[in-house]
């Protein structure tokens, strides 16, 4: 296993092996091969307990709260009466389509629209942005941060739409659109966090792999920072539920995520007017073979949820399992590339979490 992803894992010094038999010139693909069944709930499986991260690289989340929102914990605990309540009021809500829906920013929706145009000039882009303060800044600190930063820092909007690129810029405001409404209430504010930080981390990861994967990796930002746009709408609904002042426990969140969040996010992403494709993978992403029109971006969704989730967590043993994530087998990925693909993921996760943690 690649030294790197070791460190990360705490995996310990290897043992010595014996060289690896020289690769072929040219690698074929290896066949998709016929999906079993797999109970994409549990993947990665049951998540290994919280360890003593090393020294080197400890993730900048809560595992603890991470285990109970979006790993199998919730199951774990008991809900109060009350909760029961919330919980049943949410679903009411779900299925009614009564959903407290967050609305884009007017900013926002128009600079999207004008960076998909061809037509569209780098001085107009900055223009619209220059009026929103919060957009301005976040878009200032994007372009320098690990991810983007160049050799000279970037001091105006103009350089950091440049640097970006016209469409980077578009996932761009869409990142700083998500993170502005998720983080604008102090209810809840440690739970939007790592929602956040989740979705920013899941994004950078598909863009990340998405060249080995085939896909483009604009296309690969936006199914990884959208495809739990639910919780948004649920963390809004649950706000809304309750009314009072009381302490709303992860475990309720948590159990309220996994039992809702795919339907709340088709709804969110058709309220917002987005892509099709985004609508269809926010809409189903676990069980990412039945979503029957866009299983390729559900299983990337899927897959960047996946290896950020066990990255967060970590433990003993997860490495080796994560080469043998079936969601590779989608886009027919050799498993002698894996390790190379997982090295990046590595990189990228380290990176994305420096950016997310200003």
């Amino acid at each position: 296993m690649l030294a790197f992803l070791k460190r990360l894992f705490g995996l310990g010094t290897p043992q010595a092996k014996t060289a690896p038999e020289p690769r072929a010139q040219t690698a074929t693909r290896s066949p998709v091969r016929t999906q079993k069944h797999v109970d994409h709930d549990a993947i990665p499986g049951a998540l290994p307990a919280p360890r003593a991260v090393p020294a080197i690289d400890a993730p900048a989340c809560n595992s603890d709260l991470l285990s109970m929102l979006d790993g199998r914990d919730h199951f774990n605990a008991t809900l109060t009466g009350r909760e029961e309540a919330i919980l049943a009021a949410v679903s009411r809500r779900v299925e009614s389509g009564d959903l407290v829906l967050p609305v884009l920013a007017a900013t926002s929706m128009s600079a999207m629209e004008m960076t998909s145009k061809n037509t569209a000039s780098v001085a107009d882009i900055v223009e619209l942005i220059a009026h929103d303060a919060v957009l301005s800044s976040e878009m200032l600190r994007v372009a320098n941060s690990a991810l983007y930063a160049g050799a000279v820092p970037c001091t105006t909007l103009r350089d950091a739409v440049v640097r970006l690129g016209m469409r980077a810029t578009r996932s761009m405001i869409m990142s700083v659109s998500m993170r502005t409404m998720l983080l604008r209430d102090k209810a809840l504010a440690n739970i939007a966090l790592e929602v956040w930080r989740q979705s920013q981390s899941a994004a950078q990861i598909a863009r990340a792999i998405a060249p080995s994967l085939g896909v483009d990796p604009e296309r690969a930002f936006l199914i990884g920072l959208l495809h739990d746009i639910g919780k948004v709408a649920l963390l809004e609904t649950v706000r809304r539920e309750v009314r009072d002042k009381v302490e709303i426990r992860p475990c309720l969140l948590g159990r309220v995520f996994f039992l809702q969040h795919e339907r709340a996010g088709q709804r969110i992403a058709a309220a917002w007017k987005l892509p099709e494709e985004l609508v269809s993978v926010a809409g189903c992403h676990h069980h990412y073979e039945r979503n029957q029109d866009h299983m390729r971006s559900a299983a990337l969704a899927r897959l960047a949820h996946t290896l950020d989730l066990v990255l967060s967590i970590g433990g003993t043993g997860e490495a080796q399992r994560l080469e043998k994530l079936p969601e590779f087998d989608v886009f027919e990925v050799p498993m002698e590339r894996r390790p190379e693909i997982l090295e990046i993921v590595c990189e990228t996760f380290t990176a994305a979490r420096e950016t997310t943690a200003g």
